[in-house]
């Protein structure tokens, strides 16, 4: 099933052990979001279930754009021809191995991209 992210000013969108399996999140192309803090953060520990993020809008961070670094590893973000991130930390940070990042779309951080 896929989540649809909504619109709006509407702050971080965390992905964790709850709501991973409702997967893949996608940030529709006609949507643009923005958050304060990070644009979205992945906490997912379980050992059977990994987060998906599809990024084919518009997102806005004043922190990081995507943090996984509470993450176990082995998550999926694709960032569509569409999809851009604004980010005034990090674009994405990870710490955990055995990710799947595809940008086809842009990154603009004031840290590292990725």
């Amino acid at each position: 099933m896929t989540t649809f992210i909504p619109g709006g000013n509407a702050g971080t969108f965390t992905i964790d052990d709850g709501n991973v399996a409702n997967g893949p999140f996608a940030l529709a192309p006609s949507a643009s979001r923005s958050a304060d803090g990070d644009l979205f953060q992945v906490t997912e520990t379980l050992a059977d279930q990994f987060a998906a993020i599809i990024v084919a809008g518009l997102g806005i961070a004043g922190e990081d754009g995507i943090d996984a670094t509470a993450s176990d590893g082995f998550d999926t973000v694709t960032i569509t021809a569409s999809g851009s991130i604004f980010a005034g930390g990090d674009g994405i940070v990870t710490i955990e191995g055995g990710n799947l990042i595809d940008i086809a779309g842009s990154i603009d951080a004031g840290d590292d991209g990725l």
